[in-house]
């Protein structure tokens, strides 16, 4: 590839996003372009915050637990301190998982990415049913996957992230690619694979 690429992975929770950028991280590793790589989880996060056991962490840990959706600066203040602060340049392919998930950390990141001078940044969308998702994440019943919680991060969904889709979709720094989430993960991976390659460059 002639210039690093920006990838954010979006979707409902239990969409298989993860696993997603993941394979995607891989494959744009195998390509031995001459760039770094550099990978940034939201959820990992605020797994490391609540390892603190602050008064503040202990009181987010049992909202996330509830299924509730947390206030944007904690996402923002969690991830840009712990993560993109110590690494982000304009060298490397950068790769987000669990953020943006709203308007307003989307024009944080737009913000971020603009000022440090990335560019190409392509979003996927990873597109699996309301339904499809509920069954998946009662199958593999984390903690936080209670009817109830998982009812809240559909509507958070919804409410938030839907709004970010359409302010995506009309913002000229993103490419938008919607990918069928639905079928085996290999063949998910295929149809990412297809979505990007129209705007990526192979080659070092």
């Amino acid at each position: 590839m002639h210039t690093p690429y920006t990838f954010i992975i979006i979707g409902r929770s239990g969409s298989g996003k993860g696993t997603q950028l993941s394979l995607l991280k891989n494959h744009i590793e195998s390509k031995a372009d001459g760039f770094g790589i550099q990978s940034y989880n939201c959820g990992d996060a605020f797994r490391a915050f609540f390892k603190e056991e602050t008064p503040l962490s202990n009181l987010v840990k049992d909202s996330v637990n509830q299924g509730n959706y947390q206030p944007d600066f904690l996402a923002t203040t969690l991830l840009f301190r712990d993560q993109i602060f110590k690494t982000i340049n304009n060298t490397d392919h950068l790769f987000f998982d669990g953020y943006p998930r709203s308007t307003r950390q989307l024009q944080e990141l737009t913000d971020l990415l603009k000022y440090v001078g990335q560019k190409k940044a392509i979003v996927l969308d990873i597109v699996v049913s309301a339904d499809e998702v509920t069954n998946r994440m009662m199958l593999r019943k984390r903690s936080d996957d209670t009817q109830e919680g998982i009812a809240k991060r559909q509507n958070e969904f919804t409410r938030a992230i839907v709004p970010m889709i359409e302010a995506i979709k009309k913002d000229t720094f993103y490419t938008y690619l919607a990918v069928d989430g639905m079928g085996a993960v290999s063949d998910i991976h295929q149809r990412v694979l297809e979505a990007i390659n129209p705007y990526i460059t192979y080659g070092a």
